[in-house]
Formats: C-alpha cells, sequence, structure tokens
C-alpha cells in the first residue's frame, strides 16, 4: 500500500499537533508539507469545510481502511480472516442463518432440483459499534516529523487498538453491553473439560473430538506460550502461530491465559468499517486507577482512535474452548 495511504492517519494528528489542534492551521501545515493531493491534507481540508460527520467521506473510510490494514500483523481479527475468512455482511443489514445443511441431488434433464427442507434462523443486525483506545504521547514525539514518526504514532495507536480487540473477542466473561460493546465468541458457551489430557497436545486434540463445527474451515487460537508447548511436541507451531493437526494456529499475546479456542470463521458474521482518529491537548485524563491527568500541564497529547467494528457468534457450535495451566 502507498505510503501517503497507510500514514494518513498519522500525518493527520502530526498536523494537529504541530499547530496547536487548530484545523486551518493544521490543514495548510498539512498543504505545505504533504501536497495539496494527500489524503490527510485533503480530510483537513473537509473537516475545516464540513460541520458534519465525516465518517462516511471516501478519504476518512480510505485512511481509516489503511490503518485496519496496519493493524494486520498483530490485529487477531485480520490474522483468522487471512487463513479462513469471516462471514463479512455490512452494518445494520438482516441476514440469515442456515441451521440445516444445505442438500445437493442429481437432477434428470428437463425435471426440476428436488429441494430438501432448509430451516434458517434469523439473526440480529449486526450494529454498529466503536473500539474506542487512548494513547497518551509527549508533544515533542508528536511534533516529530518523517517516515520514522509516522511509523511509531501507527504503531502506538495499533498495539492499544489490535489488544482490545482479541481481548474483546475472546474472554468467555465479556458478556457486552447492548449499544456498546459486542459479548464475546466465547461467552454463554460452556468450556470443554480438558483436564483428562496429558499434555498440551493431547488437550488440543481433546477439543478437536468435541467440536461440534465444521474443522475444515475452523481456526485454532491461543497464547504464544501455548504455540511453543505446542512445537515442543513436534506440531509445526511455534510462538507466532503455525499448524496445529493440519489446522491453521493463530497466536496472540492478549488471548486469555492458557485457552484454547477452536472456531469457525465462516460461521461468524464480521462488519468492519475501519478506523478514525482524533487528537486532544487541553483536557484531562481519567486513568483506570482513578488518577486524573492533565495533558496541558505536563506537554501531553492524547491520540483517540475508534475502530468501527462488530461481530456475532452465528451458532454455539462455530466455537469451543477449553482451559489448561500455563
Amino acid at each position: 500500500m502507498h505510503l501517503k495511504h497507510e500514514y494518513a492517519i498519522a500525518r493527520f494528528v502530526h498536523a494537529l499537533a504541530k499547530s496547536m489542534n487548530e484545523p486551518v492551521a493544521a490543514m495548510e501545515y498539512a498543504r505545505n508539507r504533504y501536497g495539496s493531493a494527500d489524503i490527510a491534507t485533503r480530510m483537513l481540508t473537509k473537516a475545516v469545510a464540513s460541520t458534519g460527520v465525516l465518517g462516511d467521506d471516501p478519504d476518512f473510510i480510505a485512511a481509516g481502511q489503511a490503518f485496519v490494514q496496519l493493524m494486520k500483523p498483530r490485529s487477531l481479527l485480520a490474522k483468522i480472516d487471512d487463513v479462513s475468512p469471516f462471514r463479512r455482511t455490512p452494518f445494520n443489514t438482516r441476514v440469515l442463518a442456515q441451521t440445516t445443511a444445505p442438500v445437493a441431488k442429481w437432477r434428470r434433464e428437463g425435471q426440476p432440483i428436488p429441494v430438501g427442507a432448509v430451516d434458517f434462523d434469523a439473526l440480529a443486525r449486526v450494529q454498529s459499534l466503536s473500539l474506542g483506545a487512548i494513547v497518551v504521547m509527549t508533544n515533542e514525539l508528536l511534533a516529530g516529523a518523517g517516515a520514522g514518526f509516522e511509523q511509531a504514532i501507527s504503531a502506538e495507536l495499533v498495539r492499544a487498538a489490535a489488544a482490545l480487540e482479541a481481548e474483546s473477542l475472546l474472554d468467555p466473561a465479556s458478556a457486552g453491553e447492548a449499544g456498546v460493546e459486542p459479548a464475546s465468541i466465547t461467552n454463554g458457551i460452556n468450556a470443554t473439560d480438558l483436564s483428562g489430557a496429558a499434555n498440551t497436545e493431547e488437550a488440543v486434540a481433546a477439543l478437536m473430538d468435541a467440536y461440534q463445527g465444521d474443522l475444515e474451515t475452523a481456526v485454532l487460537v491461543t497464547s504464544p506460550n501455548v504455540g511453543i508447548r505446542l512445537s515442543m511436541a513436534e506440531q509445526p507451531t511455534g510462538a507466532r502461530g503455525g499448524v496445529t493437526f493440519g489446522v491453521p494456529h493463530i497466536t496472540s499475546s492478549a488471548a486469555p491465559a492458557g485457552q484454547i479456542t477452536l472456531l469457525d470463521p465462516a460461521a461468524i458474521l464480521l462488519s468492519d468499517g475501519g478506523a478514525l482518529v482524533d487528537l486532544a491537548a487541553e483536557t484531562t485524563v481519567e486513568q483506570e486507577d482513578g488518577t486524573r491527568l492533565s495533558l496541558w500541564q505536563n506537554n501531553l497529547s492524547a491520540v483517540r482512535v475508534l475502530r468501527e467494528v462488530n461481530w456475532q457468534r452465528g451458532s454455539a457450535s462455530a466455537v469451543a474452548y477449553g482451559v489448561i495451566a500455563e
């Protein structure tokens, strides 16, 4: 992907930081530094000219999709989708899940095709939700320049967004909240008992034996530590994933400790609208421990990235998981 696309969000934030978060000055800075045709410049120009929401603007969509591409090496959703695609659907579109397998039959020439009984469940529309991450950075870093700066700012945003994405996707305790966040794909499913397995390899085999989904399109997800254990059992995998018993194996540092998850992406709905980013420098950030941090007093800025994404498990049989000691 061309540099002007994949680092458009970093350039957008950089121009705002150099201009003390003043949109008109940021637009002029971007125009002088990157040129009028650059996506970041066009985004800032539209932000100045418009009083509405720019999430549907083609340049903002392109920059958001490019940011998601940057996330690929760290994004659990992207890594899974690369080896076995999710069932993608637009936001707020009603879809059907087929609960019985389709049946194909031979037919005589000129005769109608016999049709077996088919059952469907109507799934709720996949609502547009936003995964948000706030990264606090020094103004010195934000005022940097060049490809090194753009890579640094992008890496920080990617790391924050990717970690929350993986935790939200796999944590069985994550029940979600209507209109705020989706339930994890493992929520509401009973864990498979793996206590009888003598080692990690046997635990994976037991999970696969118990799995009711389609192993032909399934993907195994674990932490890197579990991947290392499987490699010691001479499976062609490791800390960065590989293949286990012929099934693609993906690892994520954000996967719950000791959890082995088997899922069929083809039976999981995924809606992904890319990302939007903005900058704040004159506000107070409340941290997880309750303390408040003044950005202005500490010469800091907060970069907020909003990832528009949501998922929905098509059926309980699409996912199975178990837990071992790690």
